[in-house]
């Protein structure tokens, strides 16, 4: 599972309509959190330049077929817990769709900037390159290990390290370059033993 930020310059109305269109009669479209018509409702009293915040879950095909009601709501309380530090979730207008028509399971999250229960705009993410980017990636890495889903960027990395040790033609290159790789592993506190580098460098088939 990969999540991922969204471009959020739609009118709320406009994607809302977009994503429970006529995916929603073809069974690929399900409001899994909150309520269409309470969102927008509450939406169309909200002035603001940028009103809502859009992000997305992608699950891989594998992934997929992990999926169950129980895990999309855990998925999403997390979201929102990492988001929304304090705030009781029923003071929020959330929208949560999941979607299908690509094969794989995808779920859109639209989370308003206001909390309703002071009636002030809260700010959930000033930047995507700061602070709260570095929360959905660490979110990301903290459910795929919950739920052993895969990491879309961790099968690319891994692929283009093999394809890249393969045409090292030294030991000392192949060294260096496995250096590298597990201290960038360990900097992301993905790697903390011995037998984690063991065990990770078997799963690279070394």
């Amino acid at each position: 599972m990969i999540a991922k930020f969204c471009s959020a310059k739609a009118k709320p109305r406009v994607m809302a309509n977009y994503l429970l269109n006529n995916r929603v009669d073809d069974n690929t479209a399900q409001c899994i959190y909150g309520d269409k018509d309470i969102w927008l409702n509450k939406m169309n009293k909200f002035k603001a330049n940028h009103p809502y915040l859009s992000f997305v879950y992608a699950f891989s095909d594998n992934d997929s077929t992990k999926l169950t009601s129980e895990i999309e709501q855990n998925v999403i309380k997390q979201f929102l817990d990492v988001y929304c530090p304090g705030i009781d979730h029923k003071y929020l207008n959330v929208l949560a769709v999941k979607h299908t028509d690509k094969g794989n399971n995808e779920i859109h999250i639209l989370l308003s900037n206001m909390r309703y229960d002071s009636n002030k705009i809260v700010r959930f993410s000033p930047s995507h390159k700061g602070e709260y980017l570095k929360k959905l990636q660490l979110l990301q890495k903290k459910i795929n290990s919950q739920y052993g889903f895969e990491n879309p960027n961790d099968i690319k990395q891994t692929n283009t390290f093999i394809d890249t040790f393969k045409m090292l033609k030294t030991n000392k290159e192949r060294l260096n370059s496995l250096t590298t790789l597990i201290e960038e592993k360990v900097a992301d506190n993905e790697i903390g033993s011995r037998d984690e580098i063991i065990k990770y460098l078997k799963q690279l088939g070394l």
